[in-house]
């Protein structure tokens, strides 16, 4: 009896191991398995526990004694004898395997369905049409892996910048290009066009004086606020942008240099500062900073205007800027909801109903 139940014992040991063999010795997982294929009545928590209780110190594995040891567990656990276990496990006829069969598919099982090259025995790469041997262009090539003779027409061209005034001969009538003109392949974003600021523009230095110092003051205090007003508090954002369309943004005082002015001239805790900080802590530090008077600062802040800057300008559109080649209803004047065939008071139909929307 235990020589057949020793046999029993390595085929499960063995299972799953391959051409390797799975020795004498059997895993948690193979006795989960045994208890599973030999209908013992025990959970997966009580093998889980047998296992853990009988299997020696430190190792993963158990022996035959040890695998007796669990039957005896297990039979105290089913109230069951050792013998009625050791005769399932016999009769069971070793470890079991399933698989999961795979469905029919017709495109693929049908082979009277198949289109194509797959119609003809499927695709080759013995015949004289396509072969391994021309896939690829395996002419001879310079180092550089270019083509031996390859047309010069066929290179890439080039684009050169010219730095300097060309002294080849152009063709009469030929445009005039400026030195150091670049020609702007198609398909590249255009640059954001930016409306001119005043100093930009050329436009004269304001008078300095408080009243109109104070109007500009307003006037970049409202900016940007969509005609609420900003209750004469200037921001440090429109304070940037007051220094950058004055001209006074330039080398040797930059952006950082406004956000550290705001910052130290505004109130502690506050994000705005008013005319009084502007005129009597803020027009000092510019003028420290770019070594010049209060009085040349204001007269340049008084003929600032607040402009739209980094504004994106939209490309022109054919079809739609052009109204000589409107097409359909669009070429009359586009739809209408004042004429006699389509209104909005006929798109519904109005007519009484009862209760439940129903139509008498």
């Amino acid at each position: 009896m235990s020589r057949t139940l020793q046999s029993a014992f390595i085929e499960f040991c063995s299972f799953g191991a391959g051409q390797k063999g799975g020795g004498s010795e059997m895993d948690g997982r193979t006795l989960v398995k045994l208890a599973k294929d030999c209908k013992i009545k025990v959970t997966r928590t009580d093998v889980d526990l047998t296992f853990t209780k009988c299997k020696s110190k430190g190792s993963r594995k158990i022996t035959f004694s040890q695998f007796q040891d669990c039957l005896a567990e297990f039979a105290k656990r089913t109230k069951t004898s050792v013998g009625t276990l050791e005769q399932q496990i016999i009769n069971a006829k070793g470890p079991a395997s399933s698989g999961t069969k795979a469905d029919k598919v017709k495109f693929h099982d049908d082979k009277s369905l198949y289109t194509g090259v797959h119609a003809k025995g499927g695709p080759s790469t013995n015949d004289n049409k396509i072969t391994l041997s021309n896939l690829m262009n395996r002419g001879a090539t310079d180092v550089r892996g270019r083509q031996v003779g390859k047309a010069e027409s066929s290179a890439r061209p080039r684009r050169t910048t010219p730095s300097s005034p060309s002294t080849t001969p152009k063709s009469p009538g030929a445009p005039k290009k400026t030195a150091g003109a670049t020609t702007r392949s198609p398909g590249r974003k255009k640059p954001t066009a930016s409306a001119p600021s005043s100093a930009a523009a050329g436009a004269d230095a304001g008078t300095g004086s408080v009243e109109d110092l104070c109007k500009v003051f307003n006037k970049f205090c409202d900016f940007g606020s969509g005609g609420r007003g900003a209750n004469g508090q200037l921001t440090g954002r429109n304070f940037t942008k007051l220094c950058k369309d004055s001209g006074l943004v330039k080398r040797g005082f930059t952006v950082t240099d406004t956000d550290l002015i705001f910052t130290s001239c505004k109130r502690k805790g506050e994000r705005t500062i008013d005319f009084k900080s502007f005129h009597d802590k803020v027009l000092p530090a510019i003028a420290t900073k770019k070594k010049s008077s209060v009085e040349g600062i204001a007269q340049i802040i008084t003929g600032a205007k607040a402009g739209l800057t980094g504004v994106s300008k939209a490309e022109k559109v054919k079809f739609h800027d052009d109204k000589s080649l409107y097409t359909g209803v669009h070429a009359k004047g586009g739809p209408s909801t004042k004429d006699n065939k389509i209104t909005l008071s006929n798109l519904m139909d109005r007519s009484a109903t009862d209760i439940r929307g129903r139509k008498f």
